[in-house]
């Protein structure tokens, strides 16, 4: 059994569904699969299950991409009410509060952009709250997401 400090509170055990995930994009195919069985368990569809998918694969595909760990990457899901709940954590890696990335300003020019970060705020746009802990080289970004529709 994988022991994991955990620094935040547990999602909602009777709807929580958790996995770990090989650091590696090819990983992705398999995180669909995750999703899809959450979704069709709890209903969510239509523009909410694209959303979801969307977040969970721009997370999971930041953590690959930028973060220097070589751990599992564990995907967690549960619903609340009209809620769902993702939770994306990474052992042993550097800090990187996204929360604390500023948005990009699209008056700019291209050219004068820094690059980078419009994953970012598109995950901020389709969530309700986003909020990270790190604690003991462990990032954890949870995600709040309003369901509109479900079954």
């Amino acid at each position: 059994m994988r022991q994991t400090t955990r620094t935040v509170a547990p999602l909602v055990e009777s709807s929580s569904i958790k996995k770990y995930f090989p650091r590696d994009l090819s990983a992705l195919e398999s995180l669909f699969a995750f999703i899809a069985e959450f979704r069709a368990k709890h209903g969510v569809r239509g523009q909410d299950a694209r959303e979801v998918e969307l977040i969970i694969e721009e997370l999971f595909t930041n953590f690959v991409r930028h973060n220097d760990g070589q751990h599992e990457i564990s995907v967690e899901l549960a619903t609340v009410d009209e809620t769902i709940c993702i939770r994306i954590t990474d052992e042993d890696v550097d800090e990187f509060d996204l929360t604390q990335v500023p948005e990009p300003d699209p008056e700019r020019p291209l050219e004068d952009r820094r690059a980078g970060g419009m994953g970012i705020l598109l995950v901020r746009k389709l969530s309700q709250k986003v909020s990270y802990d790190y604690h003991d080289r462990t990032s954890t970004v949870t995600i709040l997401k309003r369901l509109t529709a479900r079954e």
